[in-house]
């Protein structure tokens, strides 16, 4: 590892050393903590024995690596060695969370429902897990069906009586697109209902996402020890490896969609894109900037990425959108109504209420319009689409997720995930700043009241320092 030398040759190693020992106590020693209070956050313990304000606290402190790892990446960049170290120690982080109780959130419970009606041949757009519960909300028997379909979910229902008792918001069905249920099928193949499955499949699209983005970084000129800013990453581990959450399953195909369009594969490229799309939606405000990368390389290839990009995700999306007018639709509930730790959100939404009383659904309009209208614009004014394609992505996507109704800190990983192109202190400073979301579980501090001063220490401070950073580079 490389390292400044100073007159004497002694003081600045030290102080070198010493800061790498201080971002690795903030990163592993709160993540072991937490992995052990994990089993204290079991379904059927109380919330007052839940120890959050503790998880918070902790969670906190182990964000704070993340710009100290920004800071420690400018100032002397690790070498070959240091690389391979830093990367077994990611990986045993992650190890460590394999046999633990997730913390707080229970997604993972409707990702392993649906995985294992995806692996029986069903359709999980069809029917809500409560459909496959034994008796309805009144507590009466369900009658014999001659639906062979929803007879199938009552079975599935009755083999393990977890699911879907625990799923999250029963009566509606999946929000997950079909890229992502292929995923959760893989997991029902495995083992079915097995959590253990399932952060093993979250591994394999971790390592893939971690080997595109080494590859994709040198290919756009940048070093690769960079993608160690997503590969320890707090947030990622935490969100990823405890909570069990699906977003890193996005990162094998956007990144692979940057890698393969610096390349010049545009119809490989937009395939990849559309994979995205396929995992979550919201890569489609991506798609001019794309399009604008590969028609630098000529008309063809823009009409390969268009073909292959647009094709492919209306195939994928279409089993998804073909149930959008059920009432029981969890997407269209989503894309309607859905509203949770938004910052900037709710204050477009208190100003547009204003005027108008459906403030919810013009808020969402307008800021799908704002984001469209910039991709558009900067695809039509870049001239250096394809070099800046990654910082553009990744400008984009901060947009929307400061911009979102919902700002859950799993949502950071879209931008983690890119980051590594463009490192910013303001995005890092999310890992530290986020944990704040847990507080609006029951509580000894709030008790899981969330006022306007938490939403913003989570989002402001980042936003301001982004927003600075982001000033400087305008006058580079």
């Amino acid at each position: 590892m490389a390292s400044s030398i100073s007159p004497d040759g002694r003081s600045d190693t030290r102080k070198f050393c010493s800061g790498w020992a201080v971002f690795l106590a903030l990163l592993i020693a709160p993540l072991c903590v937490i992995a052990a209070i994990s089993a204290q956050f079991a379904f059927e313990t109380p919330w007052s024995e839940r120890p959050v304000v503790a998880y918070v606290a902790l969670a906190i402190v182990c964000g704070l690596s993340a710009p100290a790892m920004v800071l420690l990446f400018q100032q002397d960049p690790p070498g070959t060695r240091a690389v391979i170290g830093l990367f077994l120690v990611g990986l045993a982080l992650r190890g460590i969370f394999f046999p633990t109780t997730p913390i707080l959130e229970d997604d993972w419970h409707r990702y392993l429902w649906d995985g294992a009606i995806v692996a029986q041949g069903g359709n999980p757009y069809q029917f809500a897990p409560a459909e496959g519960l034994a008796r309805d909300a009144f507590g009466a028997l369900h009658p014999p069906t001659d639906n062979r379909a929803l007879a199938s979910i009552r079975a599935l229902g009755e083999s393990d009586p977890r699911f879907p008792e625990r799923v999250n918001y029963p009566y509606l069905t999946t929000i997950y697109p079909p890229v992502a249920q292929s995923a959760f099928a893989v997991a029902a193949t495995i083992a079915p209902f097995s959590l253990f499955a399932w952060r093993a499949v979250v591994a394999a699209a971790d390592l893939i996402t971690f080997a595109l983005l080494s590859a994709a970084l040198a290919a756009y000129g940048r070093p690769r020890f960079w993608a160690l800013l997503y590969w320890l990453n707090p947030i990622v581990i935490v969100q990823s490896f405890s909570a069990a959450h699906m977003d890193v399953l996005l990162g094998p195909f956007l990144i692979g969609a940057l890698l393969l369009s610096r390349r010049g594969a545009s119809l490989l490229s937009g395939a990849a894109l559309a994979g995205a799309i396929g995992v979550k939606i919201w890569p489609l405000i991506l798609v001019p900037i794309f399009m604008r990368a590969a028609y630098k390389r000529g008309p063809r290839s823009a009409l390969l990425f268009a073909c292959a990009v647009l094709g492919l995700g209306a195939v994928v999306l279409l089993p998804m959108l073909a149930d959008l007018g059920e009432g029981r639709s969890g997407l269209a509930a989503y894309t309607e109504s859905w509203a949770r730790n938004a910052f900037l959100f709710s204050i477009l939404e208190g100003v547009l209420g204003v005027f108008t009383s459906d403030s919810g659904l013009i808020a969402r309009l307008t800021v799908g319009a704002i984001l469209t209208a910039v991709s558009i614009c900067i695809a039509f004014r870049r001239s250096d689409a394809g070099a800046r394609l990654p910082g553009v992505a990744l400008a984009l996507t901060a947009g929307l997720f400061f911009l979102s109704p919902t700002g859950y800190p799993w949502y950071a990983i879209w931008l983690i995930v890119l980051t590594p192109f463009a490192p910013t202190y303001g995005i890092a400073s999310l890992s530290a700043t986020l944990p704040l979301y847990a507080l609006r579980f029951p509580n000894a501090l709030t008790d899981g009241e969330v006022g306007p001063t938490i939403l913003a220490l989570q989002f402001l401070p980042p936003l301001a320092l982004l927003l600075w950073e982001a000033r400087k580079w305008s006058h580079r």
